[in-house]
């Protein structure tokens, strides 16, 4: 009895051992069971969070730009085709017959789909507008102002010329009176993009010249075109001197064509004789110049050619 005993006691303890791990894996198990919803539920809600803050940062985008010679080696031209992705699908079988990587990289840039594709995609268009509005603004406010000065010059020495007031009426036309460059490139950006031009702009303004009311290019008689011709130059002459203080050189070709004896001497009688300024007049026939300078008693050097 005392053997067996013996023998059966490293088995009991070897039963309490098991025992005694099983209830430390037990006790190991139990908080984790007790805190499930904290273990399943807060990675879950720490990711919805971060989701959600991803889409409220404001996205920031790096350009790199490459030029590329169009005979650049095809190693180089190749890695750029590459670094196109899809992109260079849109280029067509045009580019695929060119002689190297090089120019069809340049084609594909070329493309309409590629081009379309990146204006749309960066919103170029808004880009450009903006930079010719800041631009095109600031030309029509000079432009304005200058013409402001300068249209009364030209209506006082037409009269000057013509000796009479034949009612000329200068007008400066632009649509930026009524509206603003950027207001007027939105409106039209539709009808630009069927037409691909700008349509309205600083480019569009004119100077409108009427006599009595009527276009001046279908009722004005030819002398009474080349004595406006003669007046704007004189207003610009006048707008310089006023500018920088002193008369610049005034050249005046042919002035004799198709101007009356009348005209000719008020004109002459202005450029020559209220003018202190150097002044160069170029005529077909010297006697009838010299005999017009000699009778205003202008001084005056004549140079055949």
């Amino acid at each position: 009895m005392d053997k067996i005993a013996g023998d059966l006691a490293p088995a009991v303890a070897a039963d309490i051992a098991i025992e005694d791990d099983s209830v430390s894996l037990l006790e190991a198990v139990v908080p984790l069971a007790e805190h499930w919803k904290l273990l399943v539920f807060g990675p879950l809600a720490i990711g919805l969070a971060a989701f959600g803050i991803a889409f409220l940062l404001p996205p920031i985008y790096t350009a790199t730009t490459t030029l590329l010679p169009p005979q650049q080696q095809q190693s180089s031209a190749s890695s750029l085709l590459s670094s196109l992705g899809s992109l260079a699908g849109l280029a067509g079988g045009g580019a695929a017959g060119l002689r190297t990587p090089a120019d069809q990289y340049v084609a594909l840039m070329q493309s309409a789909s590629v081009s379309d594709r990146m204006i749309d995609q960066f919103k170029l268009l808004d880009v450009y507008d903006q930079q010719l509005t800041d631009h095109g603004q600031y030309v029509f406010e000079q432009r304005r102002l200058f013409l402001q000065k300068l249209l009364p010059l030209v209506n006082q020495f037409y009269e000057q010329i013509a000796g009479s007031n034949e009612q000329i009426g200068l007008a400066y036309e632009s649509a930026l009176l009524q509206t603003g460059l950027a207001d007027l490139l939105r409106q039209r950006r539709n009808q630009d993009l069927l037409m691909q031009r700008t349509t309205q702009g600083i480019h569009r303004d004119d100077l409108i010249i009427t006599l009595r009311e009527q276009p001046f290019k279908t009722t004005a008689s030819q002398g009474q075109r080349k004595s406006l011709l003669f007046a704007l130059k004189l207003a610009e002459y006048e707008m310089l001197k006023q500018y920088k203080g002193f008369p610049p050189l005034l050249l005046l070709d042919d002035v004799f064509e198709k101007l009356d004896a009348h005209r000719m001497h008020n004109l002459l009688d202005k450029v020559c004789l209220q003018n202190q300024g150097q002044i160069f007049i170029t005529d077909t026939h010297g006697e009838r110049i010299r005999y017009e300078l000699d009778k205003l008693n202008i001084p005056s050097q004549i140079i055949a050619l």
